[in-house]
């Protein structure tokens, strides 16, 4: 039995989600990295909780359920961190919606531009750097306007 996510000889593991016991099939490591450890209970330390429902992070890697919207923004490294460790990659890469026109790749390309623009202004504002940050406002706010233009 090969691991679901590296390929390596995989044991099975029987997990919690939601109150549903699921089988996976994962070698030690990636099972210690997706679900903390050998018997599945949270690794020591203190675990990321989100301010809006409570749920910790921990919580969230043992039944694979987040409490609310917001545990979206406190989990988000975390979260992407496990999908790249899942599904080898963070960004979809699937089929073109139909309809979607000629102008599909050019919107991916924009949307993934104005991601890029937004992790620099935060870190901009984390550092007080005003000019940098100031410029970086304008690039995002251009992205908008050709994104709003293109919407149908």
């Amino acid at each position: 039995m090969k691991c679901r996510s590296c390929g390596k000889t995989a044991k099975k593991y029987t997990i919690d989600r939601g109150g549903a016991a699921v089988s996976v099939e994962l070698c030690a490591e990636c099972y210690k990295r997706l679900y903390g450890g050998e018997s599945g209970a949270p690794s020591s330390g203190e675990s990321k909780e989100c301010s809006a429902c409570g749920t910790t992070f921990e919580a969230f890697r043992r039944t694979g359920l987040l409490g609310c919207a917001e545990c979206y923004n406190v989990f988000r490294k975390e979260i992407l961190s496990m999908l790249g460790y899942i599904q080898h990659s963070t960004r979809h890469v699937g089929k073109v919606p139909a309809g979607a026109g000629e102008n599909y790749d050019d919107l991916r390309g924009l949307i993934a531009q104005e991601d890029i623009l937004t992790g620099e202004l935060q870190e901009a504002e984390r550092a007080c750097d005003g000019e940098r940050a100031a410029e970086l406002r304008s690039r995002l706010k251009a992205i908008a306007q050709k994104l709003r233009r293109t919407d149908p």
